[in-house]
């Protein structure tokens, strides 16, 4: 949904109502999503959006309206073994134009930077294997441990931050 608060208006950016995994390359509008948890802007007006159940970061242009998708993979949708992405439940723009998405597939989930040229994402920080911990602080941001990690952003100068929720900290 977009809203213009100036008028008040309401309409569909992307996604039909109807959950699902279609429409690269066409309207957004057209396309189908499958639980989108969060949306956010790249530096030059474009919309990503998480789409956790489908395992992807799609893009929206925003010149065209076109819809794409820019990282992670759909395993019913590709017969090609690309590297998996867990559920993504949040996107956010770096200043190098890249998303990095937080992804939800577990209470120790860790953030992944995406995509490169293959659409491969890989584990920036946390290990997303041990719960209930909390570790690497002042050590290699892979290192660190998470417990429910529930928000990221990104500073103009490309510091990360991470709401580590349990941990009752912002890393």
């Amino acid at each position: 949904m977009v809203g213009d608060w100036k008028s008040g208006n309401i309409g569909t950016l992307a996604g039909t109502g109807e959950p699902g995994y279609s429409g690269n390359g066409g309207p957004g509008w057209k396309a189908c999503l499958n639980e989108p948890k969060n949306v956010c802007f790249d530096t030059i007006g474009n919309v990503l959006i998480a789409d956790s159940e489908n395992h992807v970061i799609r893009r929206v242009l925003q010149a065209t309206g076109v819809i794409e998708t820019v990282a992670g993979w759909v395993p019913s949708s590709q017969s090609q073994e690309p590297t998996p992405s867990p559920f993504p439940a949040q996107a956010t723009e770096r200043d190098e134009g890249d998303p990095l998405a937080d992804f939800d597939d577990a209470p120790e989930k860790a953030y992944s930077q995406a995509p490169d040229l293959s659409g491969t994402v890989r584990y920036v920080i946390g290990q997303g294997l041990q719960r209930d911990r909390f570790a690497g602080d002042e050590g290699p941001a892979t290192q660190a441990l998470l417990h429910f990690p529930s928000a990221v952003t990104v500073s103009e100068d490309g510091a990360i931050f991470i709401a580590d929720t349990f941990n009752h900290r912002i890393r």
